[in-house]
């Protein structure tokens, strides 16, 4: 079951949203991940792109992400035209999995948390997930203290709902929606298939 946290007020999801904007900040965030799939693509996992790792029920495994990384996913994902609904959020829940997963695929490719960049079904490299996790939120919390931003950490969907609750506007589409390319990339953000997460 998923439970609600407290987030302290709307200033502190406020600080989280302002936070995405910071270019620094950004480009702290743009090395973590780049470090991720430069480990990943050295130790190269097999990745079948069942989908199962965001099927969090089914396989008997939790998502956590810090305030920052999901105010970036949903900033990012709203700016794609792939906002999501406080309903959708619910239904995520119901169905045990997250609520930007189509079928097999993976609609918030850019904005997804490091939670979801470390984690692979690969047997033969288990051992490797929680040690990437762990450095990964080590980093992504000295983002949080380097440029004051306030810090919360929990389970993904809480998170989102909790965002939602406090500023309502995120649910709202953009001015301008559809795909946007990514910056310094040919490679429209959009649909991609789960093996791409692994960098196969």
């Amino acid at each position: 079951m998923v439970r609600s946290i407290q987030i302290d007020e709307a200033g502190q999801v406020r600080a989280w949203l302002e936070a995405c904007s910071r270019p620094e900040v950004e480009a702290a965030i743009d090395g973590i991940h780049r470090e991720i799939a430069r480990v990943i693509h050295e130790v190269g996992p097999h990745c079948l792109a069942s989908g199962n790792c965001c099927r969090f029920e089914a396989h008997g495994h939790r998502l956590y992400a810090t305030g920052l990384e999901v105010a970036r996913c949903v900033t990012i994902c709203r700016e794609e035209g792939r906002h999501i609904t406080p309903e959708d959020i619910e239904s995520a829940v119901l169905e045990g999995n997250c609520p930007w997963q189509d079928g097999r695929l993976c609609t918030a490719r850019e904005g997804r948390p490091t939670g979801c960049r470390v984690y692979f079904c690969d047997p033969r490299l288990q051992d490797l997930v929680p040690e990437l996790a762990e450095n990964a939120h080590r980093e992504v919390r000295a983002i949080h203290e380097r440029f004051h931003v306030p810090y919360a950490y929990g389970e993904w969907r809480t998170m989102l709902r909790e965002i939602m609750e406090q500023n309502p506007f995120v649910t709202a589409p953009p001015a301008t929606s559809g795909r946007l390319a990514v910056p310094g990339s040919s490679r429209p953000r959009g649909l991609v298939d789960l093996r791409i997460l692994v960098g196969k």
